[in-house]
């Protein structure tokens, strides 16, 4: 019954050819659940992608327990049912009891960039980028490498091509330029097949090297990037801004590219 095991007994007669009560009985509390037990119920519903009922496991390991171990899996939990707040909070105090999670400092980052919190989640990938960078060969070995892709989003990439990738998306929602392109770089030194990190770094020099940016927008799509500018200038209509050249109907970042490599672009 709920977290208790639970005896019930009494004194039986024969009635009917089945035993009944002869009296009220009692009821004998047993025991109750083995500390870890939601925490193991938890982990096997997050295998099962069963979110919510994962994170109902994890909030009953706490309360019954104070089991500090579940407070990480719950955040990523909460982050996958799209509640970042509470993916935050949650990472939060997994960082009190570590500081050198990884794996906390990365869910939270995550969560904070869905959120706009583009200061909050270059902070956090700074700290857990340093971690990375002190961590040797060995360790890099010994590292549980498969759940750092699984919180990547299950994409299969070197252990943190990602990290500068999404840092650098940050860097740039907070219109720190050349803090992205340096981002950028070293996530195209780590994966040259990135499309969208060439296209996002054409993004960012189309206003001081058009040349450059096209060359690399261009790259970015031929290598299957998203065509984001369309976004970035509905993002923008209603600012005054260098963007303005823009705005006509139908005109895009790379309509304008094809001015200047029109060949390049029909390849």
């Amino acid at each position: 019954e709920e977290n208790e095991l639970v005896q019930y007994k009494c004194k039986s007669k024969r009635s009917g050819g089945k035993y009944v009560c002869k009296e009220s009985g009692d009821r004998v509390v047993k025991g109750v659940r083995p500390d870890g037990y939601f925490l193991k119920e938890g982990l096997k519903k997050i295998e099962d992608e069963q979110w919510k009922d994962a994170v109902e496991d994890f909030t009953s390991e706490i309360e019954l327990t104070n089991d500090q171990d579940a407070y990480y899996p719950r955040a990523f939990a909460n982050f996958m049912t799209k509640d970042y707040l509470e993916a935050i909070k949650d990472s939060s105090s997994s960082l009190k009891l570590n500081k050198e999670n990884l794996k906390a400092y990365n869910i939270r980052s995550f969560s904070k960039y869905e959120i706009d919190d583009h200061k909050g989640a270059v902070n956090d990938l700074n700290k857990l980028i340093k971690l990375l960078d002190q961590l040797t060969d060995q360790e890099i070995e010994e590292f549980d490498v498969k759940e750092i892709e699984e919180l990547d989003m299950k994409e299969i990439n070197q252990l943190y091509d990602k990290f500068y990738f999404r840092r650098a998306l940050s860097n740039s929602e907070l219109g720190n330029q050349k803090a992205a392109i340096k981002d950028f770089d070293k996530a195209l030194e780590r994966d040259p097949l990135n499309g969208q990190a060439y296209f996002q770094r054409g993004l960012e020099n189309y206003w001081s090297d058009r040349d450059l940016a096209c060359r690399d927008m261009l790259k970015g799509l031929s290598l299957g990037a998203e065509d984001r500018s369309e976004l970035l200038i509905n993002n923008s209509t209603q600012e005054d801004s260098f963007l303005e050249e823009l705005f006509e109907k139908e005109n895009t970042l790379m309509s304008s590219c094809k001015g200047v490599s029109q060949v390049k672009t029909d390849n």
